[in-house]
């Protein structure tokens, strides 16, 4: 018995299926536990897993010839859609003339012209400059389009395996040990580990981590995907149990250990304190429920919601979780919930809109504008951190790739959502994934998730799988088998079908991993750099950051890591040794560097800042090829880079710093005056360097009052303590309760904190919003400062309402008590002291001296 025509051809195709769907269940399995996947080394790996994939899947389709749609129009609106955001990000790659440039998006030629622009080009740029482009960061774009086109073809290959419900089935499977592992990881670290380290000991920045996830707000899109997939494992097992599931109910195991399972799940959800996350998934399980609602099933649904809150429950009472101390508690509380910081972040994206209305500004340049628009709120506008993302996908799309890459993720997430709520009522499994995927997209009206590789590709393979299952659940094995097996003569469409997409998929493959191989070879050199500084070898250092620059000299991370080891070396390297690195040179290469960056994203205000620290006229020269450059280059480079992050407080002193000092009349030209003539220049310079320099030092003191004694100085006599406070100090309590702590004055302290107790008590003219019991604490603290502790200790009092828990304030008011000679309620003040921190050692030291004031009394 010999086999059909093209049977052996369809079983080579069956295995690579099977290759093809095993490592996407690996990639699931294993990439949230590296970071999400989220840096450049774990983001090679993950991408290896994807191109092996999709090489199985393309030599299968090579082999096979004809190519089934099992998705049809649905799966064709997503890939569309997908594809609609990598043409927007491809367009940005283009060189285009002016004109064209002007119509699309006029805000290319403003934010990329400044006065000494026409004379600082870096013509080896070639593709990567962003003059001449539609967007402002080619190389930001240029890794849109790659990741897309994996995503792409990661959905293309999920939707066309044969058995798609089979493979929901094991992929919900994986995606149940996942999220278990997860989850039990993230309480057990969330608990374990007090000092916001990942794995115990990786500090996160901020503290924001949860599980293996750089950003609690990150780990529910992965988790509320397994979560979902998990549920419809456990109502497809009870649909199996018929009529009678109650009495198996608790007898099966499998329905026990997919209780426990979710349970922890949910736990862990809670605990991480993503308010988007709880939210979008309990949306997510009540749509899905009222879609499948049904009298015979109401029952069974409320029983196993009890079972499934109850040892929830417990979990977070034995981890010692309190809603309270939580931030799910803003969600009972209004007033503290739209003082969140997203709406600053959304303003900033929604600014940038109409200068590149179409197609957009480009990838990867959000948190430029949340540098440009800040919103003047001190409180928010911390200066030493950046927003990535506009924390909400579309308006983070809109801004990047403008109306037509929203109107692409909007066809994206207008069919996921209209398959899950289509599809849901088809069985348990189904319904399980489409939880997933509308916690998903709700979610991401308030986050960006998606972003983060891990999560991008199981919502991708889920959606794959869902747009695959559309056939009939009754339909016969024998016909799916004969489907499979069918030896009919394949038609030349089919085959030159067949071929294209094994081609493309194939082609993504190797092109995705080549290129993400440079960004992990620029990584390691990156690594290897910052080695060599702490082993003292900064020669090695510097060649080793060079090499990542070469490696990808597109990205604008990487130039500034070459900048930043520059700068370490110069400052730590004596200008008088024999021996070590060349400053001339490395001075040189940090122009270089800095020229070059500005070229590539010309809205990072770095560079600029470099380029007037550490350029010379000579080196600036020679690089443009033009000796008509301003005298007062370094200032005109202070002042973009002033322009581009108005709320940098070091920039801006130094800013004023420099204005000042080109203010001086040059004492050559001085030389054949009488000293009184030359006197008089010099403070009519001084006062108009002074008027000019104002400005950025009150911007300084706007958000920062680090430099307030330098700023003293050079302001001196110059000003009156009235026009002080009208000219260079902001309407902002705490910087001018910082600024009296540093005035030996007596009058002028006074001054000083009479107008912070104006501002405190009238919160309408401070630039700084403060909640009620944060401004009777500052309250209280002026008080003390001015001499009266009874007005102090009423205002301390008032705070204490709002923060009954904080020992500082506590301290303070038993320091206040004593002063007042109230000990017995200072006593009393000791005690809840020793309740809320018994180990205290400063409570310990007031509790002896309050003992003896008492016998010396006595």
């Amino acid at each position: 018995m010999t086999n059909s025509p093209g049977l052996e051809d369809r079983s080579v195709s069956l295995i690579c299926q099977r290759v093809s769907e095993w490592t996407l269940y690996g990639c699931v399995l294993l990439s949230p536990w590296a970071f999400g996947c989220t840096g450049s080394t774990w983001e090679f790996v993950l991408v290896c897993g994807l191109a092996i994939a999709l090489l199985a899947y393309g030599v299968g389709a090579l082999v096979d010839g004809p190519v089934r749609w099992n998705g049809k129009k649905p799966a064709l609106l997503i890939v569309a859609g997908l594809l609609g955001i990598a043409s927007v990000a491809l367009c940005h790659q283009l060189a285009l003339p002016s004109s064209v440039i002007d119509s699309l998006a006029p805000g290319v030629s403003k934010w990329t012209q400044w006065e000494l622009q026409p004379n600082l080009v870096e013509p080896w740029l070639g593709r990567w400059d962003s003059g001449n482009r539609l967007g402002l960061y080619t190389a930001g774009s240029f890794q849109t389009v790659v990741r897309l086109l994996l995503l792409v073809g990661v959905f293309v290959a999920v939707q066309n395996f044969r058995s798609p419900r089979a493979c929901l089935h094991r992929l919900s499977v994986v995606a149940a040990i996942t999220g278990t592992a997860l989850a039990l990881f993230g309480v057990a670290q969330h608990y374990g580990s007090h000092d916001g380290l990942v794995y115990w000991t990786f500090d996160v920045e901020g503290g924001l981590g949860f599980g293996p996830f750089i950003n609690r707000n990150h780990y529910p899109f992965f988790l509320n995907l397994c979560l979902g997939l998990t549920m419809g494992l456990l109502v497809e097992r009870l649909s199996v149990m018929g009529r009678h599931w109650y009495r198996l109910l608790l007898t099966d195991p499998i329905v026990g250990w997919l209780l426990v399972a979710i349970s922890f799940m949910f736990a862990s959800l809670v605990a991480c304190g993503s308010r988007g996350g709880v939210l979008s998934i309990g949306l997510a399980m009540m749509i899905v429920m009222l879609l499948r609602l049904r009298a015979s099933n109401a029952t069974r649904g409320v029983l196993i919601t009890s079972l499934i809150a109850m040892p929830t429950v417990l979990v977070l009472v034995w981890a010692g979780f309190d809603v309270h101390e939580s931030r799910l508690n803003m969600l009972t509380e209004a007033d503290r919930y739209t003082n969140d910081g997203r709406y600053h972040l959304w303003t900033a994206a929604l600014k940038s809109v109409p200068d590149f209305l179409w197609l957009g500004s480009g990838g990867e340049t959000f948190h430029y504008w949340d540098y440009i628009y800040q919103s003047g709120d001190p409180s928010w506008n911390n200066w030493k951190r950046m927003s990535l993302r506009a924390d909400n996908e579309f308006l983070d799309v809109l801004c990047e790739y403008g109306i037509v890459g929203l109107l692409s993720l909007l066809l994206v997430t207008g069919t996921a959502l209209w398959l899950a709520i289509s599809r849901c009522r088809r069985d348990g499994l189904m319904a399980g994934a489409a939880m997933g995927i509308i916690a998903v997209v709700a979610h991401s009206c308030v986050d960006f998730g998606l972003r983060v590789p891990a999560s991008a590709v199981l919502a991708t393979v889920v959606m794959g799988l869902i747009s695959a299952s559309g056939r009939k659940r009754n339909e016969s094995k024998r016909n799916r088998e004969a489907a499979l097996t069918s030896a009919s003569p394949r038609t030349w469409p089919q085959l030159v079908g067949g071929g294209v997409v094994g081609v493309v998929l194939i082609g993504i493959a190797i092109g995705g991993t080549r290129i993400k191989s440079r960004y992990f070879y620029a990584d390691r050199d990156r690594a290897a750099a910052y080695d060599a500084l702490l082993l003292e070898q900064p020669e090695a250092a510097v060649q080793s950051a060079i090499a990542a620059v070469r490696a990808t000299p597109e990205d604008i991370g990487i130039r500034f890591e070459l900048s930043r080891v520059i700068q370490w070396v110069i400052d730590e390297t004596d200008e008088n040794a024999t021996s070590g690195p060349d400053l001339q040179q490395l001075r040189r290469l940090m122009v270089q560097n800095s020229v070059a960056s500005q070229r590539i994203s010309p809205l990072a205000w770095q560079p600029y800042a470099w380029l007037a620290q550490y350029g010379q006229t000579e080196e600036v020269q020679s690089l443009s090829g033009d000796d008509a450059i301003p005298a007062n280059w370094k200032t005109l480079c202070l002042l973009r880079a002033r322009r581009l992050h108005p709320s940098e407080p070091d920039l801006a002193f130094l800013t004023g710093q420099r204005v000042l000092a080109e203010s001086l009349l040059d004492e050559g030209v001085l030389d054949d005056r009488t000293p009184e003539e030359r006197a008089s220049e010099e403070s009519e310079s001084a006062e108009s360097g002074l008027a000019a320099a104002l400005p950025h030092w009150r911007d300084t003191l706007r958000y920062s009052a680090h430099h307030v004694d330098e700023i003293l100085d050079f302001v001196g006599d110059d000003l009156q303590p009235e026009e002080m406070l009208e000219q260079l100090f902001p309407n902002d309590p705490i910087v001018l309760i910082s600024a009296a702590k540093k005035l030996e004055d007596p009058e002028l302290r006074s001054l000083f904190l009479n107008r912070a107790l104006e501002l405190l008590e009238v919160p309408e003219e401070s630039t700084r919003d403060l909640p009620f019991g944060e401004r009777e604490s500052w309250r209280s603290k002026v008080f003390e400062a001015l001499g009266d502790p009874d007005k102090s200790l009423r205002a301390l009092d008032r705070a204490l309402h709002d923060f009954p828990d904080s020992v500082p304030m506590r301290l303070r008011r038993v320091n206040l008590l004593m002063e007042l000679g109230e000990l017995d309620k200072a006593t009393s003040e000791i005690r809840i002291l020793l309740t809320l921190d018994p180990d205290n050692g400063q409570v310990k030291r007031l509790q002896e001296q309050l003992s003896k004031r008492k016998v010396l009394e006595q």
